[in-house]
C-alpha cells in the first residue's frame, strides 16, 4: 500500500481521531510512518484505554520508525492519564507480534476473530485524574514558525 501524501493523512486522522492523539514521522521530508490511537473497540465508553494503530512504509521497516512512533505515543498516553493501550494484530503477522512484545505489550489471550490482542499497561501521570488530557493539532504555519525560531 503506497503511503499517501502527508496532508491527506493529517486530514484523515484529524477527522476520525481528533482529540485522541496521532503522530506522523517524516524522513527527508517524506512520510515514513504514522501512529494514532482510537477508542477501545471493546469498551468505547472506557476513556482511559485506547487502541493503537501503527503503520511504517515497507522500505522504512527496521529503521526505528515504528519504535519511535510507538514509544512516543505511549509516552503521550502517560501524560494524557490513560491506563492502557491495545494493539490488534492479525494472527499471521508474526513480525508485528514480535514488534509489539518488544515495546512492552503482552498477548492478552483474547482473540477477535483472526486478530490477536496485545495489551500494555500505562501508568498515568495523575492516577486520580477524572478525565484524560487531549492533545490537539496546531496549525502547520504556527508549527513551522516555531520550528524555525527554535533552530
Amino acid at each position: 500500500m503506497p503511503m499517501p501524501e502527508l496532508q491527506s493523512y493529517i486530514q484523515m486522522i484529524d477527522r476520525h481521531t481528533y482529540g485522541m492523539g496521532w503522530l506522523i514521522c517524516e524522513v527527508n521530508n517524506i512520510p515514513a510512518g504514522f501512529c494514532y490511537i482510537t477508542e477501545n473497540a471493546d469498551a468505547p465508553d472506557d476513556i482511559y484505554t485506547a487502541d493503537i494503530k501503527v503503520y511504517v512504509r515497507p522500505d522504512m521497516l527496521r529503521h526505528g520508525v515504528g519504535t519511535a512512533l510507538t514509544d512516543l505515543m505511549t509516552d503521550m498516553m502517560h501524560y494524557q492519564n490513560r491506563t492502557g493501550v491495545i494493539a490488534r494484530v492479525p494472527a499471521q503477522n508474526k513480525a508485528a507480534a514480535v514488534f509489539f512484545v518488544s515495546r512492552g505489550f503482552s498477548l492478552s489471550g483474547e482473540k477477535d476473530g483472526p486478530v490477536l490482542k496485545y495489551k500494555k499497561v500505562i501508568v498515568p501521570h495523575d492516577e486520580k485524574a477524572e478525565k484524560v488530557i487531549k492533545p490537539y493539532l496546531i496549525d502547520s504555519d504556527d508549527y513551522e514558525m516555531i520550528r524555525a525560531q527554535a533552530a
